[in-house]
């Protein structure tokens, strides 16, 4: 699993404010131990007035809306091109949509006017925009009501796994610090092992990815973990010797781990034998140590 770094138009600040950092986690989490095949809602917030919806087939998420986002997609869609569409353009597409049944964005693919990834970013922003509001409505005391249904619309290309979405929930509060942050990634690992990239950020009471290189073993609550044990291991590490900006660590069995931090950055690779291993110690060092 890769994240792009395109950064969105119009970020509202109230947005990333509204972010429940350790309530979003909850309600990915929620999602990702549903069984695979699940096609369904879930109502997040007072049964009596949900707040918003999480739509999802066959375990991945499709859409999810709240409060406050009327035409937010519209706007996203319409950035998604260089210059951005004129308002009518869609508008026209819009009103076709509702007399075909047809869903907005893939129609604007089908008719060329945005592309297949340009739609996968819209509704990816869109998406991790509504799971932010969301969160300050998820109450541990009153779960998200499942809705499952049988219908299925959604193309497989523009839905997602939850630890996509929480990567991109991340980059809202990182801002500039998470473009590039991928390629540094990719430069360690060199297409073996997985990894993430976390920021350092005040005021936030988990730690949350703004990169990952996922071979299918990082899942949102490991994902969390990862975060927590790097920061932790960094800090002892400088504490016991100041200055230390590396740990690593390996298993008997020869799987392997390893952290450090650049430019307020912490990385984390894992490394599935020990000649991965071995390559990316070399590598995270040498990235360490660059000016």
């Amino acid at each position: 699993m890769v994240v792009s770094c395109i950064p969105p138009p119009n970020v509202r600040n109230e947005i990333v404010d509204a972010l429940d950092a350790q309530a979003a986690v909850g309600l990915l989490e929620e999602i990702e131990q549903l069984p695979g095949g699940a096609t369904g809602a879930l109502l997040v917030g007072p049964p009596h007035e949900p707040a918003g919806s999480v739509f999802i087939e066959n375990g991945r998420v499709c859409w999810a809306v709240a409060q406050g986002m009327q035409r937010r997609l519209t706007d996203l869609l319409r950035h998604q091109t260089e210059p951005p569409l004129e308002p009518l353009v869609v508008e026209e597409v819009y009103r076709a949509c509702l007399q075909s049944g047809s869903l907005l964005g893939e129609e604007l693919v089908r008719r060329g006017i945005v592309s297949a990834d340009g739609l996968r970013r819209a509704l990816r922003q869109h998406t991790s925009e509504a799971m932010m509001l969301l969160s300050r409505s998820r109450n541990e005391q009153v779960p998200p009501a499942w809705v499952a249904h049988r219908r299925q619309r959604y193309d497989a290309r523009f839905t997602f796994e939850p630890g996509e979405l929480l990567v991109t929930i991340a980059m809202q509060r990182a801002g500039n610090r998470a473009v590039g942050a991928h390629a540094q990634l990719d430069a360690v690992l060199n297409g073996s092992g997985a990894g993430a990239v976390f920021a350092r950020t005040a005021g936030l009471a988990i730690t949350l990815p703004i990169a990952t290189r996922d071979d299918g073993t990082i899942g949102v609550r490991l994902a969390v973990e990862l975060g927590r044990w790097a920061m932790s291991a960094l800090d002892l590490a400088n504490a016991i010797s100041p200055g230390q900006k590396l740990v690593a660590a390996s298993t008997p069995s020869g799987a392997s781990f390893m952290t450090w931090e650049r430019d307020n950055l912490v990385f984390v690779a894992l490394c599935p034998d020990r000649m991965a291993f071995a390559r990316s110690l070399a590598k995270s060092f040498a990235h360490t140590i660059e000016k």
